[in-house]
């Protein structure tokens, strides 16, 4: 049987390596896999790179949070560490909630670091007493100045759902660029998006925040195959036609691939095991709903005809039929191949 513990379906993981967790002192294998690339590059720019601001643009459930906590992570492994904060996106719509949530995770981490020498109620009269005079740049230099060693990446999940959201987009942007223009403040921004918002690619509107766009693809097949077997621990367990059908119905997607493995572990292993783990994937309602909501809302009228011509057609069709269906088809399936859902063979 297979340890659901291995699998965190819906957790947000972090570790390539095994590690032990520093508040149970337990040891836990790695739980993070492949985005070899990807990491490299993104520490690379964070690093020693000029580039002010990365973004990480993925489709829905693609790993951009597990990429922000495994930047966390790999961070500190620095031969001079860089601190990183996390900035929770829900419930913020404007600028000055920003400002709030950025200058409270910034105050906390300061407040953590021995050599600042200051207590939680110390860093919360400084913040508080610079956000009284709307001045959050001033604040971050007060702050930041107890740590001067330090460079700080500022993490934003989901960034363009924020301006989604915001009343006033630009101003969000503004505040942004008013950090990553301060040559004095040693921040470096790490933002997460589905799409890359408008508002950071128009000439004028901050566009140095473009600078750096890193795209999170599906795993290839060696490394999603490589990722099932450490979960499930038994080669014997998956066989090369398991492994194959992996591939086919999550797309290379890690996360369509463990929700299938949940499925897998709730059953003893047997003949077909994986088209009954998709029945009882298809039964995990909470799993259900996360991708209804990725065909509802991120899925244009056309790629959504397409997903249910293709359903109707065993997943399979030929692009010159797609034409002769319905006008902009076509382009429906190139785009939902450049965007991981559909392989063209």
């Amino acid at each position: 049987m297979i340890d659901r513990s291995r699998i965190k379906f819906f957790s947000v993981v972090s570790y390539n390596k095994p590690y032990t967790d520093p508040q149970s002192g337990k040891h836990h294998p790695k739980d993070f896999y492949d985005r070899d690339g990807e990491t490299k590059e993104v520490l690379h720019t964070l690093g020693v790179g000029s580039v002010r601001t990365v973004v990480i643009m993925g489709e829905r459930r693609s790993g951009k949070s597990s990429m922000i906590r495994h930047m966390a992570v790999a961070l500190r492994s620095f031969a001079t560490p860089i601190g990183l904060v996390e900035i929770p996106w829900a419930g913020i719509t404007s600028r000055e909630e920003l400002v709030t949530e950025i200058l409270h995770a910034v105050s906390s981490h300061v407040a953590a670091q021995p050599k600042a020498g200051l207590t939680n109620e110390d860093v919360a009269d400084l913040s508080e007493t610079e956000m009284a005079g709307d001045n959050p740049i001033k604040a971050l230099r007060a702050l930041l100045a107890r740590v001067p060693d330090q460079r700080l990446v500022v993490a934003i999940d989901e960034f363009d759902s924020i301006l989604v959201d915001a009343p006033d987009p630009e101003a969000i942007i503004s505040l942004l660029g008013e950090i990553t223009g301060d040559e004095s403040l040693d921040i470096r921004l790490l933002l997460t998006v589905a799409r890359l918002p408008v508002q950071l690619v128009t000439p004028g509107a901050a566009p140095s925040l473009a600078n750096a766009v890193i795209t999170l693809r599906p795993f290839p097949k060696t490394d999603l195959d490589e990722m099932i077997l450490d979960i499930t621990g038994d080669e014997h367990l998956v066989t090369v036609e398991d492994l194959q059908q992996f591939y086919e119905l999550s797309g290379g997607w890690p996360y369509y691939a463990k929700l299938l493995l949940e499925g897998m572990a709730a059953r003893p292993p047997g003949p077909d095991q994986v088209r009954l783990a998709l029945e009882m994937a298809l039964d995990n309602e909470s799993a259900t709903e996360r991708i209804i909501n990725v065909y509802d809302v991120h899925f244009s009228d056309e790629e959504k005809q397409l997903v249910l011509l293709l359903a109707e057609n065993d997943g399979r069709m030929a692009m010159t039929q797609l034409t002769e269906v319905a006008v902009g088809l076509d382009a429906a399936a190139q785009q939902l191949i450049r965007r991981g859902y559909v392989r063209e063979d």
